[in-house]
């Protein structure tokens, strides 16, 4: 193993974007979190515009973006040390990047679960005083969510034992010669926590399309909201992406800074598209569509919800 990682390879002049995909990696992570912090930005913004107090919706995205930040950091890290080299000169960089990898993925579920909480708590200030059961469905949804951040959180944290044995040099898994300690099937676990988090997305994007199509507006505004929320798409693509990519995983030392590039980036991206999408409903006056109202509906208060009850609409 240690021979394999200490072979050199000197690529020409021309290979080299073909031999390290670091520049890349570096130039999408800093459009992503710059997309994703500009998104947080007019935002709040669009909140001052209409002269309403943050809701908890924006808190949990600033926190949402707070932790891709610290995502950022780590993807900095593990690009400095050789995340997307074909050929790692030597199993040192492999392994400290697998730390800088460990701290990415244990941030990842504490990332999402934030900016899916935002996303529901739109969703209820916007709709649910329309209908219990939609409620309800937030309410359930919320709590998968949560389920699976929790338990994506502590898998990823305890996936081995002792927990530095995935990265230790002396006694490490890829050591040659590992310590006592055991993993669990990494590639198992990732395979099924993204499943699961695609499936999610998947029922956070459906679940408020027929209370947009039974609000009082015209159609074009319903159209428009529809294609808003549809922009969600790219987050499940992202996510659909990352499941196959993740379920392919290279766990060979040798190989794997430059075979899970792919992945490790689109794990960053899911979370700072889902921060953008969770901003997008709230930024519309500041698209020129509208002044001091989201789709004719005051997102501060569900006053117009409840004068729309009383008059039986």
């Amino acid at each position: 193993m240690a021979q394999s990682m200490s072979m050199s390879h000197r690529p020409g002049p021309n290979a080299l974007d073909d031999s390290n995909r670091g520049p890349a990696l570096l130039a999408g992570s800093i459009t992503l979190i710059t997309a994703a912090t500009f998104a947080v930005t007019l935002r709040l913004v669009a909140r001052r515009i209409k002269k309403v107090s943050w809701a908890a919706d924006d808190h949990l995205a600033i926190v949402a973006l707070a932790f891709a930040y610290a995502m950022f950091t780590s993807m900095i890290f593990c690009i400095k040390h050789g995340l997307g080299i074909k050929r790692p000169t030597n199993i040192t960089a492999a392994l400290e990047t697998s730390k800088w990898l460990y701290i990415s993925e244990a941030l990842f579920p504490v990332t999402t679960i934030a900016t899916k909480l935002s996303i529901l708590y739109l969703y209820k200030r916007i709709f649910s005083t329309f209908n219990r059961t939609f409620a309800w469905a937030l309410y359930i949804i919320g709590a998968l969510q949560a389920g699976w951040a929790v338990s994506g959180f502590f898998t990823t944290v305890f996936q081995c034992w002792p927990i530095d044995i995935l990265w230790r040099l002396d006694g490490g898994l890829y050591s040659g010669h590992p310590a006592a300690g055991h993993c669990i099937d990494l590639i198992a676990m990732l395979t099924g926590l993204a499943v699961i988090n695609t499936l999610l997305n998947t029922a956070l994007l459906v679940l408020p399309m027929p209370m947009i199509w039974n609000l009082h507006t015209s159609r074009k505004n319903k159209m428009a909201l529809t294609l808003i929320f549809a922009l969600a798409c790219a987050d499940i693509s992202a996510s659909i992406a990352r499941t196959y990519l993740t379920s392919r995983a290279i766990t060979d030392p040798s190989t794997f800074l430059w075979e899970q590039a792919p992945a490790v980036i689109l794990s960053f991206a899911e979370p700072c598209v889902g921060i953008i999408c969770a901003c997008l409903p709230v930024m519309r006056p500041l698209l020129g569509l509208a002044s001091t109202t989201l789709f004719n509906i005051p997102l501060g208060s569900s006053s117009w919800m409840r004068s729309k009850q009383a008059r039986g609409g």
